[in-house]
């Protein structure tokens, strides 16, 4: 079952994914290069505006320290790869599979895989 859908990979002291499996095809590994950490609060207000957890200053999970593992699961695995959205700031770096090489910016079209 695991081939089969997208996979996030997690580490268990963080509540962040480091990389993504079975994004575009089977077997492909996403690793994350860019996080939600460089996303000015503007546009973390457009994801986060109705969490109860966001703060003026930014996301109060976060902001209790990078091992406050209660972040609620959308918010930790939300968006993957594959989606996207024009504010976005999320990038990742295929390291396994048909777009080895290839940069993933979210805030792009999927047409548009950078080297």
């Amino acid at each position: 079952m695991i081939k089969e859908k997208i996979c996030a990979v997690i580490p268990w002291n963080s509540p962040s994914p480091v990389a993504f499996i079975n994004v575009f095809e089977q077997g492909d590994i996403w690793i994350k290069i860019k996080g939600c950490e460089e996303c000015p609060n503007e546009s973390k207000a457009i994801c986060c505006a109705k969490c109860p957890s966001f703060t003026g200053s930014g996301c109060g999970y976060h902001e209790s320290g990078p091992y406050s593992t209660n972040k609620p699961y959308q918010c930790i695995v939300k968006p993957t790869p594959d989606q996207g959205m024009s504010h976005c700031v999320l990038e990742y770096l295929c390291v396994q599979g048909k777009y080895k090489g290839k940069i993933r910016h979210l805030n792009k079209s999927l047409d548009e895989l950078n080297v």
